[in-house]
């Protein structure tokens, strides 16, 4: 439904107040991940709502995780946010979550090396938690190196709203 000229829309969408939020925390150090998890913090959060699952995204690249942050969240989801395995690694320690989204190329730490040494904890929750693959790879090669590595799923990036509902019909039990 398109607005009559005269009407006038001063009240930001659901999504452009997040959207600024979100590219606040990032005007000092766009890649930082202490500005990203500030600026996440709290957002889409309604306190009436039931306890939701979390998810935990590991993604190096800054606009593919604000994208992927800001689609879980409308979907309704918890999510916290890293740029790498070795930062994915220490997350799963401090917190459980229902699922990771793991990107497959970071620096420091990629996302087949962080699946193996999360593959290996001691806690059998976190050792078992979901890692679906997040790749901008060849299909059968990559697949087949994720799924070796530990992963449960694979998905070519970019993903779609409606992909990312599928991951979280398919591995989040609600």
């Amino acid at each position: 439904m398109v607005p009559d000229k005269g009407q006038q829309h001063n009240s930001p969408s659901h999504f452009e107040e997040n959207a600024a939020n979100i590219f606040s925390g990032f005007a000092s150090d766009p890649g930082s991940t202490e500005a990203m998890a500030i600026a996440i913090d709290g957002i889409g959060k309604d306190e009436t709502q039931a306890q939701k699952a979390t998810v935990l995204i590991a993604e190096d690249m800054p606009v593919m995780r604000y994208v992927l942050v800001l689609s879980l969240q409308e979907m309704g989801v918890d999510v916290h946010a890293v740029e790498n395995g070795e930062e994915a690694i220490v997350a799963l320690l401090k917190h459980q979550y229902a699922l990771i989204l793991m990107d497959c190329q970071m620096p420091k730490m990629d996302g087949l090396e962080a699946t193996r040494a999360i593959r290996k904890l001691s806690s059998e929750a976190k050792r078992n938690t979901p890692i679906v693959a997040l790749t901008c790879g060849a299909p059968g090669q990559d697949r087949r190196h994720c799924i070796e590595a530990g992963m449960n799923d694979y998905f070519i990036k970019p993903v779609s709203t409606d992909q990312l509902q599928e991951i979280l019909d398919n591995w989040i039990s609600r």
